[in-house]
């Protein structure tokens, strides 16, 4: 019994020295350990490059008057009138070069009634 005594004692006394010399390199040894040879880097890196843009992209959507919002069919007289126009405005943004490419569509709208489709206007 004697004997796990001292052992216990010994192995206490090693750890509280143990400790105090931790405390003493915090507290005494380290603090300005590396303060004069400390190295630090920095490289700021700025790289630009000037472009012209020689594409641009755009989908244009055009709502249609009131008037044919509630129409069902379009006559084909008006279909005339409106392909005409949007056909001069389109050749004006190729002319001008400001589009090379461009289409159009008129679609019809639609709502639904228990499950069937009319159509509401254009």
């Amino acid at each position: 019994m004697l004997n796990l005594l001292f052992k216990s004692l010994f192995a206490l006394i090693v750890l509280v020295i143990f400790i105090a010399g931790v405390v003493f390199d915090a507290k005494f040894l380290s603090q300005d350990q590396f303060s004069d040879k400390e190295l630090k880097f920095n490289r700021t890196i700025t790289q630009s490059v000037e472009f012209i843009p020689d594409q641009f992209s755009a989908n244009i959507s055009l709502e249609s008057t009131n008037a044919l919002r509630t129409k069902a069919q379009i006559a084909p007289n008006e279909l005339e009138i409106i392909t005409a126009t949007l056909d001069k405005a389109l050749k004006l943004a190729k002319d001008s070069q400001i589009c090379k490419a461009s289409t159009y569509s008129i679609n019809p709208s639609y709502s639904y009634n228990d499950g069937a489709r009319i159509i509401t206007g254009q």
